[in-house]
């Protein structure tokens, strides 16, 4: 994986938060354009350190990334709810790499919590094509639906 001020014949050039960068993987630009659209610089976001690089995002928690080994603690997890939690995280990003092991794993998975916490308090909204899955934020109940801005048109959301 390469996002670096880069010219090559195959790369997308993009401009972000950070400044102007060359994407050479047509599945980064799309993901970084997805995400781009939907986020603002210094938005909280749990999942793939290249977004919060090149977003400018922030983490909501101490640990800036899980494995499905023990090598994440226990602790570690509760760290990653509470920051999702306390920083009401629009969105977070599960990879497939994060899928519990297959029953002949002989060592710890403590992920479970989290996956828990996130089937609960986000939804599924988009799937990239490598597998990673887009979770969104539900709205507690009576919190108040979020218009977006007026566009060009003076309608909302642009259209």
């Amino acid at each position: 994986m390469l996002w670096a001020n880069v010219q090559s014949a195959k790369s997308a050039d993009i401009n972000l938060p950070i400044g102007r960068v060359a994407l050479l993987n047509p599945e980064h630009f799309t993901e970084v354009e997805y995400f781009l659209q939907r986020t603002r610089p210094g938005d909280y976001f749990f999942g793939d350190e290249m977004f919060k690089y090149l977003l400018d995002l922030r983490d909501p928690a101490a640990v800036s990334y899980v494995t499905k080994t023990a090598y994440t603690r226990p602790s570690q997890v509760e760290n990653v709810i509470e920051g999702l939690e306390t920083h009401r995280v629009k969105y977070a990003l599960w990879s497939t790499d994060l899928e519990m092991p297959p029953a002949s794993f002989s060592g710890r998975n403590n992920l479970a919590p989290l996956w828990d916490y996130l089937q609960r308090h986000y939804h599924l909204v988009k799937t990239f094509p490598h597998g990673a899955m887009v979770m969104e934020r539900k709205r507690s109940p009576g919190e108040p639906a979020k218009l977006a801005p007026a566009g060009k048109n003076g309608k909302l959301g642009g259209r």
